[in-house]
Formats: structure tokens, C-alpha cells, sequence
């Protein structure tokens, strides 16, 4: 979830002059309580555009508009959601975008009403409609090494029943019900104010403070885990894979993305329990050298993963 960075450049930018769009204010937005979700998936504003393309360095981005079968797709897809996020989402959710040539799979913008309530906007890079889910996992997790190929790489099986839009939509919805229920503490370090909570029933035992493990579950690898070229990266390689997967299986994590902070923690940890707990969806991490598997593992079928079940089913509470 790529917030932080986000929240303060649009603070600042929509406060440099007084006819700027505040984004991060529910008055900027034409919003209606009462409308559906499906009239809530609309074109990004320009203001915004121009923003997202400030802050990421870019100047390629561009709105997308669905077409009736993608649309459809997005509508079951959110139908697919807990019952829990559904009902957040028809309370809270301002607006769905979808943006071409978007640096990474998607990302939550939090806003503000008057009396400091927090609402949502969803965005989302339109290739996620076009990728299985398989495909697309594979593709991101990849993007934290540096010598991958076609015959050498880490291949990342969820099934083929569903396509990549609801991982990255179980992943996004996952963050808006932690900042409206806190299975973490908190869901971002430097912003709001920070609850009085320093553990949930979630990161106890996996987490000491938002970004720090447990020490028992410290690793060399850590700070080398990058995404989509971030940070400088990717500072991975493929030779150190079988090493640093065989550190996660033996951990509560249940992918490499879980080791940023306890917030992409939960977010991963409820999409994939949802995808195969309740959906029924396979979830394989393998290692191809050679177009050979070289090693393979389940995370949700670790131990100490299973162990984080309970605390996870109170998404469906």
C-alpha cells in the first residue's frame, strides 16, 4: 500500500494554493451515501492524476474507463468480498479508479469529513483485470529479484478460477476494514493519531511495533525485499530464494510482502486466507531453475500460519 509517501505530497500540493483540490477532504468529492457500489467506479480526476503522477515520477498515467464485461467483473468480485468489507465499502467507499501504466497493482487514499471521519478511494492499475491470479502474483513477487527469466524464477499458484483483480481487491479492501476495526494496531506509522494499542489478538507473537518482528523471526534477507523496482530495488537473487522461503515457511508470514509492517501483513494474510479458506483456491510458492521445481511450499498450510486462523476469522464477525 503505498500511502505515506502519497498522503504527505498531497497535503502539501493541494494546500499550495487556495484553488487546489484538497484531496484528503470528503468536500472535494461528489459522494452519495445511498448510491450503489456500482456507480461509484468512475474517472480519476485530473487534479488527482497529475498528482499520482508527481509522486510516483511518472507522466504516463491515464485514466481507464471499463468496459460492460470488466465492470461486471469488478461487481462480482466485490460480491466475492466478507460480508464485513461489503458493508464497509457501502458506507465509506468514495470512489473506485482505475488508471493505466499505475505503478504497482492498487492502493487505498484515506479522506476526511469535517468531523475528522475516514473515508475511502480505491485505486487500481487496469492490468489487473487482464492477468489470472496466478499470473499476476507471479509477476509481483518476481519483481523483488533481480535475475529472474522464463526458465529460471519463483511461480506463484492460486488456481486459474479467478482472475488477478481479486487478489489485489481482497488485499486493498483488507487495509480499509484494518483502519475500521484495527486487527492492527494501527495501519500506518507516521499518520493519525495512533490508537492506544500496541498489539491486537493479529500481531501478537509476530510483531514487537509496526515494522519490527519479534527477534525470533529477524532475517538477513529483510531489508533487501523490494516490489515493483522500489527503493532502488530489486536487490534479491534467485539464488538466495530456497533460503529465504524456507525462513517464511517456518515463520507466521504467508508471503514475502508480509514482512514490510503488521498492516501488509494482515492485508496478505486475509487475502489469502479468503482465497483458500473460503474459496477454495490453491496457494503454492515454488522456485524454477531450469524450468525445474527446485523446492515448493503451502504457507497457509504452515504451522505457525494456521496457529494466526482464529485471529483472522474475526473479519467475518
Amino acid at each position: 500500500m503505498r500511502k505515506i509517501f502519497l498522503f504527505f505530497l498531497f497535503t502539501v500540493l493541494s494546500c499550495a494554493t487556495t484553488n487546489s483540490m484538497n484531496f484528503h477532504s470528503l468536500s472535494s468529492y461528489n459522494y452519495d451515501f445511498n448510491s450503489d457500489l456500482s456507480s461509484r467506479i468512475k474517472p480519476v480526476p485530473d487534479e488527482l492524476l497529475k498528482n499520482l503522477m508527481y509522486a510516483d515520477n511518472r507522466n504516463d498515467y491515464l485514466n481507464y474507463t471499463l468496459n460492460p464485461e470488466e465492470n461486471n467483473l469488478v461487481l462480482e468480485y466485490i460480491n466475492v468480498l466478507p460480508k464485513s468489507y461489503q458493508e464497509i465499502l457501502r458506507k465509506k467507499l468514495i470512489a473506485v479508479y482505475f488508471i493505466e501504466n499505475f505503478l504497482g497493482n492498487g492502493m487505498v487514499m484515506d479522506v476526511f469529513d469535517k468531523n475528522n471521519e475516514m473515508y475511502y478511494i480505491l485505486m487500481f492499475n487496469k492490468e489487473s483485470l487482464k492477468k489470472s491470479i496466478s499470473g499476476l502474483l507471479t509477476e509481483k513477487e518476481n519483481t523483488c529479484y533481480r535475475d529472474t527469466d522464463e526458465e529460471n524464477k519463483i511461480v506463484i499458484d492460486c488456481g486459474n478460477k479467478y482472475n488477478g483483480f481479486l487478489y489485489i481487491l481482497l488485499h486493498e479492501t483488507s487495509h480499509i476494514a484494518d483502519f475500521e476495526k484495527n486487527f492492527t494496531p494501527y495501519v500506518y506509522n507516521e499518520l493519525v493519531v495512533k490508537t492506544k494499542l500496541t498489539e491486537t489478538e493479529f500481531t501478537k507473537g509476530s510483531w514487537i511495533g509496526f515494522n519490527s518482528f519479534k527477534i525470533i523471526y529477524n532475517h538477513t534477507y529483510r531489508s533487501k525485499i523490494t516490489f515493483y523496482k522500489m527503493n532502488g530495488g530489486p536487490f534479491m537473487r534467485l539464488a538466495d530464494a530456497e533460503e529465504l522461503y524456507s525462513i517464511q515457511q517456518a515463520s507466521p508470514f504467508t508471503s514475502l510482502y508480509s514482512n514490510i509492517n503488521w498492516a501488509e501483513d494482515f492485508a496478505e494474510f486475509a487475502a489469502f486466507y479468503h482465497i483458500t479458506q473460503k474459496l477454495k483456491q490453491p496457494y503454492k510458492i515454488s522456485i524454477l531453475q531450469k524450468k525445474k521445481i527446485v523446492f515448493s511450499y503451502e504457507p497457509m498450510k504452515s504451522e505457525k500460519v494456521i496457529k494466526r486462523f482464529i485471529a483472522i476469522e474475526k473479519i467475518y464477525e
